[in-house]
């Protein structure tokens, strides 16, 4: 498995980076890992080496880019998620799901991605922003981790044509089993 930093041409203009893990092969279909409010921290970095390892040409856009240059928090780090927090409230979602549907182009477009198949997968703000990408473009697949957007979001379900995976915990204090069954 190796990395390197890839940078991608935003809709609106300027260039953003994101963290690109490859596997041993070289090629293979890529899925793009969209990070939790924490940016793309080792967390995000090592989600992207493990699916690396399983084949997967992985790459992680840093969403956070325009608040600041390479913002990645350690969740556990004093202070971490109130520090993550202020970052997520300045956020503009809209153009968080627009850079994240340019990077699974861009993805696609990589000569290692065989066939330029590509699917999307998201942690927390990164499942909400997966399953808007899902909605908006054509990924193969969407894999999406205890976003809490989901249960206000289900009007989107329609526009979604790709096979689309949940993950919500039954004892997720911030999603409530009730909210996440109707998902």
């Amino acid at each position: 498995m190796t990395s390197r930093a890839e940078q991608i041409c935003a809709p609106d203009g300027g260039e953003f980076p994101s963290h690109f893990a490859l596997p041993k092969s070289g090629s293979g279909p890529g899925m793009v890992v969209i990070q939790e409010i924490f940016g793309v921290n080792d967390y995000i970095k090592g989600a992207c080496e493990r699916l690396a390892n399983l084949g997967y040409m992985a790459l992680a856009p840093d969403l956070y880019w325009r608040l600041g240059p390479t913002i990645a928090i350690d969740e556990n780090e004093h202070g971490g998620l109130q520090k993550a927090f202020g970052y997520v409230e300045r956020l503009d979602f809209a153009k968080a799901g627009d850079d994240s549907t340019a990077a699974l182009e861009h993805l696609r477009g990589l000569p290692e991605v065989v066939g330029g198949k590509a699917g999307i997968l998201g942690f927390c703000l990164g499942g909400g922003i997966s399953y808007m990408v899902a909605a908006r473009s054509d990924p193969v697949t969407c894999v999406s981790y205890y976003a809490s957007a989901i249960p206000d979001a289900l009007g989107l379900a329609g526009q979604v044509r790709c096979p689309i995976l949940f993950h919500f915990g039954g004892a997720d204090d911030r999603i409530p089993i009730e909210k996440a069954a109707g998902s």
